[in-house]
């Protein structure tokens, strides 16, 4: 994408989210790869637990969020996102016969979903970008949905084209929602962009029902992609992406909240990541060879499943509330 411009950024150093420590080792220096906004960036590891995190940062991070962002826009869905929601509707309205079976468990697999169980319950998505997740949640699983974002433009596309009303702007801890309201609260690839992750989960501990389900889902620093394209690896995402967790430092976390337990992990392929890192690291510039890439992008799939679970580009952690 064409160079940005963007005035009167002031920048802060932060230290680790997870550990308290101001002196990250120096990993290496970043730029803004999707949209094109001027500077670099430095990222640090911490040493206490191995966090990725961008100091200093930007503190009106909102500046490098457009209009045009990916997950604000609903014309952004593709083949893949109407393959998905074919399998959402038959997991949720239990279908019969073997192929509704046989795709229950592909979305099963595919998309770590949240589980039928919870079918009709009180859900809140942290981060909801659009609001599609959510409209689906309510169409196909007959949810009662709510969401929240910063992006006041993504608000009005889940409010004036899907009729999400209980949808808003702002910041979690701002929407005042009483203790113990929801059933279900997920951070769908929203933990990496929150300014402070720490107080954001004990806001979740606090709105979350005793045994309600909290499901996060993040890129991961274990990833061997990160290894393989560096400073190219898409789920950087540099500057939007502020800290990039791993197994280890967001269980760290998540431990300080001292309200979950972890239910399970799973780590997924991302063959999305890894073709948008492609075009990152050989420079594409032509639109057609991008969307010819992201279009046969499932083609790469096969080569992930050699890689080691703990290895891949994405993780997702379910936690139940103590």
């Amino acid at each position: 994408m064409a160079s940005q411009e963007i005035d009167n950024i002031e920048f802060e150093d932060v230290a680790c989210n997870v550990c308290g420590f101001f002196h990250g080792d120096f990993v290496f220096y970043n730029h803004d790869r999707l949209h094109g906004f001027p500077g670099k960036f430095k990222i640090n590891c911490c040493s206490g637990c191995g966090l990725l995190y961008v100091s200093p940062r930007p503190k009106n991070i909102g500046k490098y969020y457009i209009e045009e962002y990916e997950p604000y826009n609903l014309d952004s869905q593709d083949f893949y996102q109407k393959f998905e929601n074919g399998l959402m509707e038959v997991y949720y309205n239990n279908q019969k016969g073997i192929l509704a079976w046989f795709k229950v468990k592909l979305y099963q697999a595919l998309y770590n979903p949240i589980p039928a169980e919870y079918k009709g319950k009180k859900i809140l998505d942290v981060g909801c970008g659009n609001g599609l997740f959510l409209y689906n949640l309510k169409r196909f699983g007959a949810f009662d949905v709510y969401g929240v974002d910063i992006s006041d433009y993504a608000v009005r596309q889940a409010r004036e084209k899907l009729s999400l009303f209980n949808v808003n702007s702002g910041l979690l801890e701002e929407q005042s929602f009483s203790d113990n309201f929801f059933d279900v609260i997920t951070l769908n690839h929203v933990i990496e962009h929150l300014p402070d992750p720490k107080k954001t989960l004990l806001e979740v501990g606090r709105i979350l029902k005793p045994k309600g389900l909290l499901i996060i889902t993040t890129p991961n620093a274990a990833s061997i992609n990160l290894k393989i394209f560096g400073q190219y690896w898409f789920a950087l995402e540099t500057p939007r992406h502020l800290n990039i967790f791993s197994t280890r430092s967001l269980s760290k976390i998540v431990e300080q909240a001292d309200t979950f337990s972890i239910k399970k992990i799973d780590y997924n392929i991302s063959n999305y990541i890894f073709a948008r890192s492609l075009i990152f690291l050989f420079k594409i510039k032509s639109p057609f060879l991008s969307d010819l890439l992201m279009k046969f992008k499932v083609l790469l799939t096969p080569f992930f499943y050699l890689v080691p679970k703990k290895k891949r580009d994405v993780m997702t952690i379910y936690y139940i509330k103590k």
